[in-house]
């Protein structure tokens, strides 16, 4: 009996050792939860960046229209060169 307790107690430490030593698996951090403040911020920052674009397309469109009004008077000033 004594012999038979001994394995066992044999067999359950190097069982328990080898289960130690085993390498575990990482844990994966959790992902942050998204609240509404976080959402909230989001389109307030998107809200910003479209009225910018809007504001740079206007300013794209006035930059047009005078490179357009002075190509004109260019083309004005080398007709009347040729004419004069």
């Amino acid at each position: 009996m004594k012999k038979f307790l001994c394995v066992v107690v044999a067999v359950s430490l190097t069982a328990s050792l080898i289960a130690q030593t085993s390498p575990k698996h990482k844990a994966r951090p959790k992902a942050a939860a998204v609240t509404a403040e976080d959402l909230k911020a989001l389109r307030d920052a998107l809200a910003m960046q479209s009225s910018a674009l809007a504001a740079q397309q206007q300013q794209i469109q006035k930059l047009k229209q005078e490179l357009e009004r002075r190509d004109q008077v260019w083309q004005q000033a080398q007709q009347q060169i040729q004419t004069a």
